[in-house]
This record gives C-alpha cells, structure tokens and sequence, in this order.
C-alpha cells in the first residue's frame, strides 16, 4: 500500500489489485475533496493523458421528440446526444470528449452546424437562452416593437417578454382583454365579431391582434384568445382551443390551435407559440424591417 497525502488530516492510501488502482479515502467531505483534487485527479490525467470535455443545450420548440429523433437518427460521431423534455420544448445535451479541450470545442462545433441544419427553425436557442430573450434579440437587431393583446393567456405572453432585461427597447405594452367589453373598449373589436363569432374565434384574434398593433404603433401585435379550461369548453370549441393573431404591416395571421394539459400548460404553450410565431416570421424573412 502507498500513503496518499491528506492536508488536512490522516487517513487515505492506494494499493494495486491485480491491475486495478484502488483508492481509499476518508468520510469527512473537506479531507474526500481535497485528497481528490490533490491526488485522484492528477493520478488519472498522467495514466490517461489530458482529456477534453465539450457540452452544449441545444433548445428547440414545435416538432414532437419521436420527430426529433427521426431527424438525428443517422447522425454519427463521436458524441453523446441526450433528449431532455422540458415543456413546453425539447432540450437536447450534446456532450463530445476529444483528446484536448480545444479538439473538443472544435468537434463539438461540427456537430452543433449538422443538427441546426437538420433541425432548422424548429431549434431556436442554446444553453441559457430563451425562447423570449432569442426573440427580443432578434426585435432588437431589426428596430422592431410588439405589443400584445391577450384575452386566454392573462398577460402571460407580455410576462415572458418583459422578463428579459432591456425588453422596453422593442417591447411597448400590452392589453389584458378578458371580457368582451374590455375587447371592444380597448381594442376596438367590433361588436359583430363577438356577437356572430364570439370572443373564441379567428375574427376575435384578428381584430385583437389590429387593434393592439395599431393603438401602440408597433411592428407587430399579437393576441390570444381561447378556453384553458378546466371548463368552459364546447363541441365546437372544445378545451385547450387557442386562436393566435399576428398583425404586421398590412398582413394579419391567424391560426387555431388545440393544446393539451392542464390550465398552466394550454397558457405556457400559448405563449410560447405566440412569440414563436413572431420569432420564426423574422427568421424566415432576413430583410424585412419596419
């Protein structure tokens, strides 16, 4: 056996079994970290050589995971890849060990380019980045504004957006309409639309989506209106119905959703598709500005 120095106590040595290194070490947390440090881990970098570890979160919002993973299926190399479902997204860990930390990066780089290229827009952001701090970036980088309107979500979606620090350079308010009166008032949704159509329809969104737009002078208005449930729900509209407006410039979209879950999930994947209906709009569109 072979004493391993502790600095700050006695115990600890390593002895060969067979062509095994065996390690013994002591309880105590402080003397544990500090025999690691000190020994383990030198010991391992001179039998193994340097090695070189390289991690990056790939984030990416609206295929399904078994649509993800058909994909990557093909995708080969040196690396681990590591699907990690976080509603409303998909996060994905690509993990690459190379002989240097430097080769590491390099490769991890390579496979990073072939996922964005098979994923396209569907991957939005990475490591720390979210889907409203990629949108108000790309807000920011245009000199374009939003402001929302929103009705199902309860002011979610301007929420998420003013999460993100300096949000006030493109962000420029935002309507909570939730009764019908509150969308003719403040929104200016004429009273046809709620009486043929009611406040959960494609009119309704649209008419919010103009409305907000035009009262703030934004680039974009967005709305939302739908049945998060748990009640509320018809036939025809059944919960979990989301109808999400987008007005820009003289072009409005809108588009009916039906989302599933409880009343936190239908709102959080309502706000997520709303600022991803803006975010892919940008992308899809390189030269557009206000």
């Amino acid at each position: 056996a072979r004493v391993i120095p502790n600095p700050i106590g006695l115990c600890g040595f390593k002895l060969m079994v067979g062509k095994s290194h065996v390690f013994f070490f002591p309880g105590v947390p402080k003397e544990l970290r500090a025999m690691v440090e000190g020994s383990l881990i030198p010991f391992l970098r001179e039998i193994t050589g340097p090695i070189g570890v390289a991690e990056k979160l790939l984030k990416c919002f609206g295929p399904t995971e078994s649509q993800v993973q058909e994909a990557l299926k093909d995708l080969g190399g040196e690396f681990t890849l590591a699907f990690l479902p976080s509603f409303p997204e998909i996060r994905l860990r690509l993990t690459v060990r190379a002989p240097s930390p430097e080769e590491a990066s390099r490769r991890l780089l390579d496979y990073e380019k072939e996922i964005r290229q098979r994923l396209g827009l569907h991957l939005y952001g990475t490591d720390d980045e979210s889907m409203e701090k990629v949108l108000g970036r790309l807000l920011r980088e245009r000199g374009a504004t939003i402001a929302t309107a929103e009705s199902c979500t309860g002011g979610l979606v301007a929420h998420r957006i003013t999460e993100v620090p300096g949000s006030s350079d493109y962000f420029l308010g935002g309507v909570v309409s939730y009764s019908e009166e509150a969308k003719q008032r403040l929104l200016g949704v004429p009273e046809g639309i709620l009486r043929h159509h009611g406040a959960v329809s494609a009119p309704c969104a649209e008419a919010m989506a103009k409305g907000v737009k035009e009262r703030f002078g934004a680039t974009f208005g967005v709305s939302t209106t739908g049945i998060a449930g748990p009640s509320g729900g018809t036939p025809e509209h059944p919960v979990g119905t989301v109808f999400i407006g987008m007005a820009v410039g003289d072009h409005v979209e809108v588009k009916r959703y039906r989302f599933f879950g409880d009343r936190s999930q239908v709102k959080l994947m309502a706000s997520e598709v709303a600022l991803d209906r803006v975010r892919r709009f940008l992308l899809r569109n390189p030269d557009f500005r206000p």
